[in-house]
């Protein structure tokens, strides 16, 4: 149990090189040992930021290549499913899940956080929110996982699990807006996702000044 909840969250603030060398041979050993236990099926639970991250403009699909990514945790996804799809595994079938984001009820989800932040700060919406996000209810998410361990023949498939319609990042956070009843978004014309941790020196200005908080 315990290599199981290390394999399925590393510690982001590891070296880089650690997360990928930890997040890799992990998910080896855990292939190795289900292979050797017999196992029937391996579900991999991956992201849509495969596809790119910050997402393309237009709609993804399971055939779309992967995009480099700025974020190293979007290079481990990407790893990783290439070393699942790739790997002999015996006679345990393997299917990866890409989850888009995930959002549903509790005090530390990510609804509860944006919705957190967004009191406080300004939110920039890069390429004015018309990038999808692909969000995900929890118990979709879930539903989605007992079903992939149900159905049999997925072996080496992976699956985009998201709304059967596209859905912007304006769209989704116009309507956390609405929950919070104040102004949160600012709209930039340019073709990336920021951050206030974001170490790209000309942007990096920019975005703290516009993450100011608010409130003190």
């Amino acid at each position: 149990m315990r290599l199981l909840r290390r394999a399925l969250g590393h510690n982001p603030h590891d070296p880089l090189q650690e997360q990928f060398g930890f997040a890799l041979d992990s998910t080896q050993t855990l292939l190795k040992v289900c292979a050797e236990a017999r196992v029937k099926k391996f579900v991999c639970i991956s992201s849509t930021a495969v596809y790119g991250d910050p997402p393309p403009s237009i709609a993804i699909a399971e055939e779309s290549p992967y995009l480099s990514s700025l974020r190293p945790q979007t290079s481990i996804y990407q790893s990783v499913e290439k070393l699942v799809l790739g790997i002999e595994t015996g006679g345990t079938e393997v299917v990866v899940l890409q989850l888009g984001r995930v959002y549903g009820p509790g005090a530390r989800g990510e609804t509860a956080r944006m919705l957190n932040h967004m009191k406080t700060a300004f939110i920039p919406l890069a390429r004015s929110g018309t990038g999808y996000c692909n969000p995900i209810y929890i118990d979709d998410a879930a539903m989605a996982i007992i079903r992939a361990c149900e159905i049999s023949d997925l072996h080496g498939q992976r699956f985009i699990i998201s709304l059967d319609r596209p859905v912007s990042w304006r769209e989704l956070l116009t309507g956390y807006e609405s929950i919070l009843g104040e102004k949160a978004l600012i709209t930039l014309p340019i073709d990336y996702q920021c951050e206030w941790q974001d170490s790209i020196p000309f942007f990096r200005e920019l975005v703290s000044t516009m993450l100011q908080k608010r409130k003190n």
